[in-house]
């Protein structure tokens, strides 16, 4: 097989460590089949010319660019092999200024440890196949998953910038962390982002064209490749549909309640209620932990309380959705730390919840204090 070895000189870079000349006296010893040529700045207009024309007069059947980082003129010199007529996937480039050069004061060093990475490269470029580019259709659905600050806020900018958004959340209601530590963000100066980005996407008018806002669903599964994924995803049932008015009223029925999560575990809310004011969807739910039902108990107090047919639906059963995207954004929020693992806080359990907290000691989280100081009143 014939391999085209050029070798860059880089000016002094390369040279004034690596013998280019021993280099490559070498390597065409190694190699007889072969050739190499050096060249003092290959990337340079005269030098990528001398590169192309020396390409098309003795038609190599592999390429080995010793020069510089591939990351800089890789996709150049791929497309010189393209002017060239050779299929550009046939090019193998060997970084020896910042990998030998640069980093190997040593002259006899620095030659023998370029030799051995050009000797490898030319080796390898052996088993290249040739590659041809093609063309195929996207989707241009993007899926986000995480409805926190940073998930809102790619959908928004995604919905602006004109594609659709497929916007999944685990929990009942979207932003809920966001939402409850809203005032402590602001103090710490990341106001126009994490404020900015909760009181934007809660207008309706800016997600309704361009989200599907899709909550307590968990991803079940993504086949497919980019551009052109499938997401399948398990939606839990919430028991409560698009028919509630939201009046209240089997939340007042509704003789079961659990720690509330979203007020780091100070009060209670009860088994059916809204995950916390402002959510999106903005429906009551169920919630299976705390229901008389999955305790075994026969309990339909909310059903009989509620005034609109069918809202309702205890035996809902979830559903599994499929969603074609072409892209998919992992923004899976964060949790507090466990301070009870910090040595010195007296920690004590909340007696509303099981979460960890140090209210006994006089050392209260910052959320909880959020909580307790919240606008809303809760």
């Amino acid at each position: 097989m014939k391999i085209g070895l050029y070798v860059c000189t880089c000016g002094t870079n390369i040279t004034a460590t690596v013998d280019a000349g021993k280099v490559i006296d070498e390597l065409t010893a190694q190699f007889p089949e072969s050739y190499a040529a050096q060249v003092e700045f290959i990337c340079a207009a005269e030098g990528k010319e001398f590169l192309k024309d020396h390409l098309i007069a003795n038609r190599p059947d592999r390429v080995v660019v010793a020069a510089c980082s591939p990351r800089e003129y890789e996709s150049t010199f791929m497309q010189i092999l393209a002017e060239a007529g050779i299929n550009p996937y046939y090019l193998q480039m060997v970084n020896i200024r910042e990998q030998v050069a640069w980093v190997t004061p040593d002259p006899a060093q620095a030659t023998r440890k370029a030799t051995t990475a050009i000797r490898a490269a030319m080796m390898r470029v052996r088993y290249q196949e040739p590659l041809e580019k093609i063309e195929q259709e996207a989707n241009g659905d993007v899926l986000v998953i995480g409805a926190g600050p940073a998930g809102l806020q790619s959908a928004l900018f995604l919905a602006e910038a004109g594609r659709k958004v497929v916007l999944v959340e685990k929990t009942p209601g979207d932003r809920r962390h966001a939402r409850s530590v809203r005032g402590t963000v602001s103090h710490h100066g990341v106001r126009p982002l994490s404020a900015g980005t909760v009181r934007g996407a809660g207008s309706p008018r800016r997600l309704r064209s361009q989200h599907r806002i899709a909550a307590a669903l968990r991803g079940h599964g993504v086949t497919g490749y980019y551009g052109n994924f499938t997401a399948t995803i398990k939606q839990a049932p919430r028991f409560v549909g698009t028919t509630c008015i939201g009046c209240g009223m089997c939340v007042e029925a509704c003789p079961a309640s659990a720690a509330n999560e979203f007020n780091c575990g100070m009060d209670e809310k009860k088994a059916i209620a809204m995950p916390f004011l402002g959510a999106l969807p903005n429906l009551p739910y169920i919630d299976p932990g705390s229901c008389l039902r999955s305790l075994g108990q026969d309990c339909q107090l909310c059903l009989d309380a509620c005034p609109m047919p069918g809202a309702v639906d205890l035996e809902d059963p979830g559903r599994i959705v499929e969603r074609k995207v072409g892209a998919i954004i992992l923004a899976i929020g964060s949790k507090l730390y466990d301070c009870s693992k910090v040595n010195g806080l007296d920690t004590a359990k909340s007696p509303a919840s099981t979460r960890v907290w140090s209210r006994a000691s006089g050392v209260v989280q910052w959320t909880d204090r959020r909580r307790n100081q919240d606008s809303g009143g809760q």
